[in-house]
């Protein structure tokens, strides 16, 4: 099975506010900085866990009252920190590259949970080439041209690095921007020779057969690493730090529940993500990074190699103070 991202799902609605209720229990998180909700009530257990996923109204058992909980849905990572920083969201999700060059730059900001975890036993996202493409070693691809969803994102990082470890020159590579969902046609059509793809794509593209997996290129970064995490600024941190604790401990025990149970997140995912729901089912969860230095110095010294920041610091300056 490939591997996805069950809460990765958390931005994808359009809702501005949700509870949750299971039963005679409300199970809801306040991250609201005002006072709005909407009410979504449910009385089986199952489906409020559906909405935790496709939603964000995370279980919170030691509730008993409705609390308000925001969540907004913003496909720039730029707008979530700059709305962060400016105190209009309480917290923010950002891929860890996002957060460590903001740091680099003098914006404060500290991750308070943490997101999906890269595991080089469940590989969602590789290099890829087209299925009957002759490369087959790092070097092959030296003056190739590949694809990545960003040329400043760790998938760009990652690729140069795992060239450069295996025999090939990353100088040599030509890098082009193409969003997931168009790098296995753009393989397949011979317009890039190599290319970075993620679950659910990617298992899409190998029961097509457009692709094979070329390498695990995320491996040149570590074996493990966090990918994501949920930040806030270090005031709101100093000031929230009970909530936060709260929230670190509700995030992680979602994280263990949905990677325990996949069979329940299949028809949500499928839903938010418009793939069939048995390709959802071959699929395997991410697991979620435990808030930990190991987990994200990783991150901050590729990006130190490869000059996304001028040089690493100590992943614990991005870890927020306090919490357990």
């Amino acid at each position: 099975m490939r591997a996805l991202s069950s809460l990765g799902m958390l931005d994808a609605p359009r809702a501005e506010g949700h509870a949750c209720r299971s039963a005679s229990r409300w199970f809801v998180l306040d991250l609201a900085p005002t006072r709005r909700s909407l009410r979504l009530e449910t009385d089986d257990a199952r489906v409020a866990r559906y909405i935790r996923v496709a939603y964000g109204a995370t279980l919170v058992d030691s509730l008993t009252e409705p609390t308000d909980v925001a969540v907004l849905s913003k496909s720039s990572g730029t707008a979530i920190a700059a709305g962060v920083a400016g105190g209009s969201y309480a917290i923010g999700k950002s891929s860890l590259v996002a957060i460590i060059t903001a740091h680099a730059k003098g914006l404060p900001f500290v991750f308070v949970a943490g997101g999906s975890l890269y595991d080089t036993k469940y590989p969602y996202s590789v290099l890829t080439v087209k299925a009957d493409s002759p490369l087959k070693t790092a070097k092959d691809l030296n003056g190739k041209t590949l694809a990545v969803p960003a040329l400043s994102d760790l998938t760009t990082y990652a690729t140069k690095a795992w060239v450069d470890s295996h025999g090939g020159d990353s100088t040599s590579l030509k890098l082009l921007e193409f969003p997931f969902s168009q790098i296995p046609d753009a393989l397949a059509a011979g317009r890039v020779d190599a290319g970075f793809v993620a679950d659910p794509v990617l298992q899409e593209a190998l029961d097509a057969k457009k692709v094979r997996i070329f390498a695990h290129a995320f491996d040149a970064v570590a074996t493990q690493f966090m990918v994501t995490g949920w930040f806030v600024t270090p005031e709101y941190a100093s000031k929230n730090l009970a909530e936060l604790q709260k929230f670190k401990n509700v995030m992680n025990d979602s994280a263990k529940y949905i990677v325990g149970h996949p069979a329940d997140t299949v028809n949500v995912l499928a839903k938010f993500s418009n793939v069939d729901p048995a390709v959802i089912a071959r699929t395997h969860r991410i697991g979620y990074a435990p808030l930990e230095p190991k987990y994200i110095q990783p991150v901050i010294d590729i990006c130190a190699k490869y000059k996304a920041i001028p040089a690493a610091f100590d992943a614990k300056d991005i870890i927020a103070a306090g919490l357990r």
